[in-house]
């Protein structure tokens, strides 16, 4: 039986932890901190899982369901809606039993917002949009063969070469298009954002199922965390929870683990944010890996939320025009009333929050927007500094696969897709089932 260890219990880490349990591996887990989830799992809140409105979360799902959570998740009729100058726009994406390209061009015909011919020359762009959809690397690139570390280069279009490209019309680009990217991409360059943008859009555009959705409730654990901390060891996972991983060593053919205590093992699976990289103890084939995570980036997501009542409806996700291009979600709360929240993705990670300045803006724009009388006192304010790693343009991502033996899976290293949950959901499944097969 092959011994694998999982260093890290975030979403990366949880996937491969069931992928190679699954194939039959001896699995340990290591967690610093008391709980699963990672940076995903925030303070016993879901943030931003709501994005799976991008119909995109293909593994993400996929581990959801593993983890028998599937269910608390509510699935909606998927449409982008924007506000622009004030004025709101809706563009839905499924239309009755319709889905996919044929409901987006519906969607686009029957926009108000859109002259005759600007809809004409929206649905005409669109369809060159589909003819040249993004090209994602496939496992085995993801994989690498241990020697070649790095596979792609960080997008090479701008956003505005994107709609120039693809003649996307001014009208429908100002009102629906630059949002959709920026509010999507959390990216800190218009190149990473124009490749989140063709993604995304693509895989909204074909996609026939009503993916839109959001989590029915406030408490992070009853989707992710609380059913990985059962699952997991049901399926054979022991889980060290608190007990972070100090480095790593090679040790023969094997690994050395470091932790309270050194431990061995076949192969180990690292799941860890850049600025851990440093566990790695003098392991030459991580040199690449670590060049990289020096020219990584993190940038900050701030959350502003409280709950509404009265005439406020449930719309899920609304994004803004105007910077710094900021995202609503109102969605219905379990125990009644509607949860308005706004996030604002791609911020420093050391920027200064005036809590008192946001939660006054946040009051003023619910009752602009939504008519929705805000009591400042119940607003809650949340700054997640890192909470999403980007890479500078020209920097050549990792694999999964460092070294023999070793592997890495984190949202940077399944790029090409439009959102870290994803991205962190395929690389650990990658990287799980690399570690149990590979010879």
């Amino acid at each position: 039986m092959v011994h694998i260890a999982v260093i890290g219990g975030g979403v990366a880490g949880i996937s491969a932890a069931l992928e190679a349990a699954g194939r039959g591996a001896s699995v340990t887990l290591y967690e610093s901190l008391p709980h699963l989830g990672g940076r995903a799992a925030g303070v016993g809140s879901l943030d931003t899982g709501r994005h799976l409105v991008l119909s995109s979360y293909y593994s993400f799902l996929s581990l959801l369901n593993r983890l028998n959570s599937l269910d608390q998740i509510r699935f909606a009729p998927l449409q982008l809606t924007v506000i622009d100058k004030g004025r709101r726009y809706q563009l839905p994406f499924q239309f009755g039993s319709l889905g996919g390209q044929w409901a987006a061009g519906l969607g686009l015909i029957t926009r108000s917002f859109l002259s005759p011919n600007q809809r004409t020359s929206s649905i005409a762009a669109l369809a060159r949009t589909l003819v040249s959809p993004p090209i994602e690397p496939d496992d085995d690139t993801l994989a690498g063969d241990g020697l070649l570390r790095r596979f792609r280069e960080v997008g090479s279009a701008t956003v505005e070469y994107v709609f120039t490209r693809f003649n996307w019309p001014p009208e429908l680009v100002r009102k629906l298009g630059r949002p959709l990217a920026l509010g999507i991409g959390n990216a800190s360059t218009s190149q990473l954002s124009a490749g989140l943008y063709l993604t995304a859009l693509n895989r909204v555009m074909t996609d026939s199922q009503p993916r839109a959705g959001w989590v029915g409730g406030e408490r992070y654990g009853s989707v992710l965390s609380e059913p990985a901390a059962e699952m997991l060891p049901r399926r054979g996972v022991k889980l060290r929870l608190g007990e972070g991983v100090r480095w790593i060593e090679r040790l023969g053919d094997g690994w050395n683990v470091v932790s309270t205590r050194a431990d061995c093992f076949d192969r180990v699976v690292v799941t860890v944010p850049p600025g851990r990289f440093e566990l790695f103890h003098e392991i030459p084939e991580t040199q690449p890996l670590m060049d990289a995570g020096k020219m990584m980036r993190g940038r900050g997501i701030l959350t502003v939320r409280t709950r509404v009542y009265g005439p406020v409806s449930a719309h899920g996700p609304i994004t803004e025009t105007d910077p710094p291009h900021a995202v609503w979600f109102c969605e219905w709360h379990p125990e009644g009333g509607v949860l308005l929240e706004r996030c604002i993705s791609n911020l420093d990670s050391g920027a200064k929050i005036d809590l008192d300045l946001t939660k006054m803006a946040f009051a003023q724009h619910a009752y602009r927007w939504f008519n929705a009388k805000v009591n400042e006192d119940d607003v809650t304010v949340r700054f997640f500094p890192d909470a999403t790693m980007t890479l500078s343009p020209g920097v050549l991502r990792p694999t999964v696969r460092q070294a023999k033996g070793l592997y890495y899976a984190s949202d940077i290293s399944a790029t090409g897709l439009p959102a870290t949950l994803e991205s962190a959901a395929r690389a650990g499944l990658l990287a799980g089932k690399l570690a149990a097969t590979d010879i």
